[in-house]
């Protein structure tokens, strides 16, 4: 059985309503906003496609910093925490192998320090237990200094083998 991965937004996540006009060569232009929820049901999908699972029977959590890059692709591509390393490695990955972030919502900008919570479970009840241990992280993380808070964090990634 996989889990379904699921990106959440938790910087922020407000879907912007409403719709961009602008006048070319006589002829009106009307494109609605790219939101961030769009965006992230996007990247989801994407980073859902990449991830592996690990030839181990056990589970964990792994979060990977990154940035966009001028072409869209990740740059900057770190583990920041994880409960295990042996999920680092096909963590990294999944997230270099992200076709394309863009396009970005017009709230993200690029260079704008962004954080994949990854998580590996071998059946329900670890996707649970995973889930609160990196909950636990999250909430470490979020108090421990100012510029933490402005990272853009998509939650939680869940994999299963299968």
């Amino acid at each position: 059985m996989t889990y379904a991965l699921m990106l959440a937004l938790s910087a922020g996540l407000f879907a912007t309503s409403g719709v961009a006009t602008y006048a070319q060569n006589e002829h009106t232009v009307y494109a609605g906003k790219h939101t961030k929820s769009v965006w992230a049901n996007r990247v989801s999908n994407d980073l859902s496609g990449k991830l592996e699972y690990p030839n181990t029977p056990t589970s964990g959590f792994v979060s990977v910093r990154f940035e966009c890059g001028p072409d869209g692709k990740p740059i900057n591509i770190v583990v920041v925490n994880h409960s295990h390393s042996r999920f680092d490695a096909k963590s990294i990955r999944a997230v270099r192998s992200l076709r394309s972030l863009h396009p970005l919502p017009t709230s993200i900008k690029t260079g704008q320090k962004m954080q994949a919570n990854l998580i590996f479970a071998t059946n329900e009840y670890q996707l649970s237990r995973q889930a609160l241990l990196l909950e636990r992280a999250e909430a470490t993380r979020l108090s421990s200094s100012q510029s933490e808070q402005t990272v853009l964090v998509l939650s939680s990634s869940s994999r299963s083998p299968g």
